[in-house]
């Protein structure tokens, strides 16, 4: 079952292939991929290190104003 997954990022929408995160635009088997896949959402790489420094700035914010 695992290897009928499509993991694309919930962000940015990357698609995740053999471990390695593609730009949706640039992948040209993408419709393909799509018709013989069940998609699954996540986040890549980036976007994660996104949302952690979003979440530790808004940590800070919250705690100096509860100070």
């Amino acid at each position: 079952m695992e290897n009928n997954l499509l993991t694309i990022c919930s962000k940015c929408e990357k698609i995740k292939l053999n471990k390695q995160w593609f730009d949706r635009d640039s992948y040209s088997d993408y419709d393909n991929q799509i018709k013989t896949h069940n998609l699954t959402y996540g986040y890549c790489p980036e976007c994660v290190e996104f949302y952690q420094r979003e979440y530790q700035e808004l940590k800070k914010m919250y705690q100096s104003l509860r100070n």
